[in-house]
């Protein structure tokens, strides 16, 4: 259901680092040695810790209960890792997918008519990630409404390009955009002048407590609203899209 992000490192030299692995996204940080933690303890703390969260949440936030199993699953994952000695991937073992497992792209059969790319585009939806902030370019808005030509932001890109299937081929391709509570609001408000014009569609990504490195458990000590964006709590990458769209209405 995402990615695992710790905060913190041990300086020692038992220090070494781990590579977790979870739908596809890869983060390198430091971790303890396995043989300085009880995992077995730690494994009951951090359930302790998740029923400690879940029971702090706010009137209304109860569907937030199934993001913090969601999170417990994959923290649950990453200490089994641990206590078998998994020191990150050994990336000599790394080896390509088999050619025969590839479709490439010119391989693909053109479709024979305009209906035929009719009908495929029909079954299309078009999502697009967008909790970004772009504080490291010094923005304080959704990266994807940054201009790259004067007057033109990445949000116009799309709609322009989907507006323009549409058009030719009769079809209503919906955009699906993935939002983070960093940028849920503002992107509301920012998508506004294109109503009417495709239709665009709305997914927040779902929000896991950052973890103590010395600890392994959640810095986050209940689930209030006011840290939902703070430091203590993260949105999981673009490995949680399949759960986001599963937990939405979309």
């Amino acid at each position: 259901p995402g990615m695992l992000e710790v905060v913190g490192e041990r300086q020692e030299k038992s220090a070494f680092h781990i590579v977790c692995l979870a739908n596809n996204c890869i983060r390198e940080h430091h971790a303890m040695s396995a043989h300085d933690l009880d995992v077995d303890a730690v494994a009951q703390q951090l359930k302790a810790r998740v029923e400690q969260l879940k029971e702090s949440l706010p009137a209304g936030m109860e569907g937030k209960k199934v993001e913090l199993d969601n999170f417990l699953l994959l923290e649950m994952r990453h200490l089994d890792q641990v206590k078998e000695g998994f020191r990150g991937v050994e990336w000599d073992k790394v080896i390509p997918i088999p050619n025969d497992k590839l479709k490439r792209y010119e391989d693909l059969p053109e479709p024979s008519s305009g209906e035929d790319i009719r009908l495929l585009l029909s079954r299309l939806v078009v999502v697009k990630l967008n909790g970004g902030l772009g504080t490291s370019m010094g923005c304080s808005f959704p990266k994807n409404a940054i201009e790259f030509r004067e007057g033109t932001n990445f949000f116009d890109c799309f709609v322009d390009h989907i507006k323009d299937l549409n058009d030719t081929y009769g079809v209503d391709i919906p955009l699906v955009l993935m939002n983070s509570p960093a940028t849920e609001d503002m992107t509301r408000g920012l998508i506004g002048k294109y109503e009417g014009v495709i239709r665009i569609l709305t997914i927040c990504q779902q929000m896991f407590p950052r973890i103590d490195a010395e600890t392994y458990l959640p810095v986050a000590k209940t689930a209030d609203a006011a840290l939902a964006c703070g430091d203590h709590w993260y949105p999981p990458g673009h490995g949680d899209l399949y759960d986001t769209l599963l937990q939405s209405d979309v």
